[in-house]
């Protein structure tokens, strides 16, 4: 093999490809979809907003970039309920306190 090849096949690609020459190809934007529309397995649950679920069960189940830029013990630990199952979701932490 050579040691610098020359990218032809690169340049004939460049060349030839299909370009944006309509305005309705020039000017489109991508197709937005409903987040409801979407299938989600029960273990998601869709929040509407910041202010539907209190403070203390956000703490409580945290989010990964927090635990991904904290590495300690405390980010180690489950979260637990009173019988000492672990929960793993939004659902069962509302689920585990309404009871």
């Amino acid at each position: 093999m050579a040691k610098h090849p020359i990218p032809k096949a690169t340049k004939k690609h460049v060349k030839r490809r299909p370009r944006k020459s309509r305005p309705s190809d020039i000017n489109h934007k991508p197709t937005h979809y409903a987040l409801y529309d979407v299938e989600w397995p029960q273990e998601y649950t869709i929040v509407p907003g910041e202010g539907s679920i209190p403070p203390e069960f956000l703490a409580k189940i945290g989010s990964r970039s927090k635990r991904r830029q904290k590495a300690s013990a405390e980010d180690d630990a489950e979260v637990n309920d009173e019988e000492g199952t672990q929960l793993t979701s939004v659902s069962e932490l509302l689920r585990a306190e309404g009871n």
